[in-house]
């Protein structure tokens, strides 16, 4: 079971569902499946850092399947600022953020949503990424925040 609260599965019988995919069940009963290229038999099934799932295929290969639940950083604004400033984090999957660091150092939460959260510089914070832990994983920016 995921940090989401969902069971992922791989399903490699080609014979009842005439191709590969790896599936999702609630804890209500809700089933969605995922295919895409590159999921080729999948035999292994596990979450990274990032609430991405990645598998192996029995042909030697790996893929990822971003879920609807795995959160991500689309900006942070301002870009740099000093200890103490509010920061906006903007980005998908945010709601209900267990912790926001820069560069590892824990931030204060002031508001947040599933689209958007409010942070202050912490002490301590040095040049950096930001990061945002959720249940369903880390969200890690792509620029650095620099400290003025």
């Amino acid at each position: 079971m995921r940090p989401d609260g969902a069971l992922w599965f791989t399903n490699s019988d080609s014979q009842i569902t005439a191709r590969y995919s790896i599936g999702r069940i609630t804890t209500a009963g809700a089933v969605t499946s995922y295919t895409a290229n590159g999921i080729t038999n999948p035999i292994g099934i596990t979450t990274g850092s990032n609430g991405a799932l990645w598998f192996t295929n029995s042909g030697n290969s790996i893929g990822q399947v971003t879920t609807p639940v795995t959160p991500r950083i689309i900006s942070v604004n301002p870009k740099s600022g000093a200890v103490g400033s509010t920061v906006t984090i903007t980005g998908r999957n945010l709601a209900g953020a267990t912790q926001v660091a820069f560069n590892g150092a824990p931030a204060t939460i002031v508001s947040d949503t599933g689209t958007k959260i409010v942070v202050t510089v912490p002490a301590g914070a040095t040049k950096g990424h930001v990061t945002v832990m959720t249940r369903a994983g880390t969200a890690t920016s792509n620029g650095r925040f620099r400290v003025t």
